[in-house]
């Protein structure tokens, strides 16, 4: 248990640090942060729900905000605590930007379909590397292909599983 405790403040506490001081690789990459910032808006957080859904503030109104590409843990099963407070840490900011995905404006719940980003880094996709979450509802599984669907599938496969490994 200590075990698991210690593991989760040093990633949580570098989930902060990498999204804030990761830099693109290839040329694709480059080219999907320039349409996505293109597409961006300015938001406020209200609260983490939990570790892919967040409320924010838009122009005085909330909105509730799907994370796209990923799906963590649900409440009572292993994870779900760890990915809550991860995101929780990585979003503490008051000011996120939301990055149209490149799929449905909203989900069957009538949740915003949108990347979350914070200093340029994608918690979404640290969330992934962590072990927290996992590349989900994409073109794998009859979902719409998304804008950062490969490096989210690749960081999955390269990432170990939190409640496995933890």
């Amino acid at each position: 248990m200590i075990r698991h405790f210690l593991t989760f403040l040093a990633v949580s506490t570098s989930l902060v640090g990498c999204a804030a001081n990761r830099e693109p690789v290839g040329s694709s990459e480059l080219a999907s942060a320039e349409v996505a910032r293109a597409n961006s808006q300015e938001t406020t957080l209200v609260r983490v729900i939990d570790g892919d859904t967040i409320v924010v503030s838009i122009n005085g109104r909330e909105e509730k905000v799907r994370l796209v590409g990923i799906d963590t843990p649900e409440k009572g099963f292993c994870g779900f605590e760890e990915a809550t407070t991860a995101l929780s840490l990585m979003l503490e900011r008051s000011t996120v930007g939301l990055i149209e995905a490149g799929v449905a404006d909203r989900d069957f719940r009538g949740r915003l379909l949108r990347y979350v980003e914070v200093d340029g880094g994608d918690p979404g996709l640290e969330l992934i590397r962590a072990g927290l979450a996992e590349a989900a509802y994409d073109s794998r599984t009859g979902y719409p292909a998304h804008n950062r669907e490969d490096e989210y599938v690749l960081a999955d496969a390269l990432s170990l599983d939190w409640c496995e490994n933890g």
